[in-house]
C-alpha cells in the first residue's frame, strides 16, 4: 500500500526549530499508519535521554482516529506533542524535557 507523502506546509520550519534548539529529529513524516510526523530526541548529562512524538499540523488540520490513539497512549507521559507553530513546538518540548530532567 503507498501513503501520500504530503507535509503540513510548516513541517520543515518545525524540525528545523528543534534542532537548532538541541533536538535530534528524526522524520518519520512518510511512514504512515498514523505514526507521527517527527520523533523529537535531547539526551540528558546522565546519560537518559528524552524522547518526544511530534504530530505536525497547519492551521485547521484536525487529527485521524489513529493518530488520537496514538496520543492516547504519549501525551499522558509527557511523550507527545501537536505542533503547529516552530516557537511553540520548542518552548513545548523544552518545558517538558526540563520536568523530565527533574525526574
Amino acid at each position: 500500500m503507498r501513503y501520500a507523502k504530503r507535509r503540513d506546509n510548516n513541517h520543515q520550519d518545525i524540525a528545523q526549530a528543534l534542532r537548532k534548539a538541541g533536538f535530534e529529529v528524526i522524520d518519520f513524516g512518510s511512514a504512515g499508519h498514523d505514526i507521527p510526523d517527527l520523533l523529537a530526541v535531547k539526551p540528558f548529562q546522565d546519560g537518559r535521554a528524552y524522547t518526544c512524538w511530534v504530530e505536525v499540523k497547519a492551521k485547521g488540520g484536525r487529527l485521524s482516529d489513529g493518530q488520537k490513539r496514538f496520543q492516547g497512549l504519549f501525551q499522558p507521559k509527557g511523550e507527545w506533542y501537536e505542533g503547529r507553530d516552530p516557537e511553540d513546538t520548542v518552548v513545548a518540548l523544552q518545558t517538558l524535557y526540563l520536568q523530565r530532567m527533574s525526574k
